[in-house]
């Protein structure tokens, strides 16, 4: 029988991984080049999915070259806002984690 802690990922509310389980220190390197790699990711697939919708377009109107460059900006710019929100998204957890972390304040130093 499987118990819970073997599956150690859960889809957040908001759609976002979370890891339920602690890490030592020691794979953050891993840790950062998984995020890192996922950020590539979704930039890449950002301006994929724009150039071939655009292209698309441009097959069913016929109008080849505008619909596809249209399509490949508004990608560009999807993946650029997809590594925006995943940045700020590092950025709150590392804040989060970060306040767990200080020590007590009220101290002689």
């Amino acid at each position: 029988m499987l118990g819970t802690d073997t599956f150690p990922l859960r889809v957040s509310a908001q759609g976002h991984i979370v890891n339920d389980k602690k890490t030592p220190s020691g794979s953050s390197l891993f840790d950062a080049a998984g995020r890192a790699s996922l950020m590539g990711l979704h930039m890449v697939s950002g301006i994929i999915v724009g150039t071939l919708m655009g292209y698309g377009l441009d097959r069913w109107l016929g109008t080849y070259p505008w619909c596809s460059a249209v399509g490949l900006v508004f990608g560009v710019g999807a993946g650029f806002r997809n590594v925006w929100v995943d940045a700020k998204s590092l950025i709150r957890q590392d804040e989060r984690e970060s306040a767990h972390k200080k020590p007590p304040s009220g101290g002689l130093f």
